[in-house]
């Protein structure tokens, strides 16, 4: 199925199986015998960003972010590694701050995790 673009070509569609809506991609999870939208599947068709809390994304971003600069390097040797040979300071300084802000994030959470714990007391 398909629709005409605006400047030419055309949008392609598929037709979901168990909601029959028109979609544009059809998934299917581990262990499903079949496809179907994302609508259909819910929370079994996500990313995996989506299952994670604010710890779980704050923790995944810096070891993508750790990952990214490392190159060759120890990786435990460096907290946060320096800028790799080739990589634009403007570019490097936009990791550093994705860093920041999830470090920033982690204390965060945990100074409210510590004052849950001393009101406990």
């Amino acid at each position: 199925m398909s629709d005409p673009r605006n400047f030419g070509g055309l949008q392609w569609y598929a037709i979901c199986s168990k909601t029959g809506r028109r979609v544009r991609v059809l998934y299917r999870p581990l262990g499903a015998a079949y496809f179907a939208s994302r609508y259909a599947w819910g929370r079994r068709a996500a990313d995996a960003s989506q299952f994670l809390d604010p710890i779980g994304r704050a923790r995944r971003t810096k070891a993508k972010v750790k990952a990214t600069l490392l190159g060759d390097e120890d990786p435990d040797e460096w907290d946060l590694p320096p800028k790799p040979k080739g990589m634009r300071w403007a570019t490097y300084e936009r990791w550093v701050a994705k860093y920041d802000a999830a470090e920033e994030m982690l204390d965060t959470h945990l100074a409210m995790a510590a004052a849950r714990l001393m009101r406990r007391l």
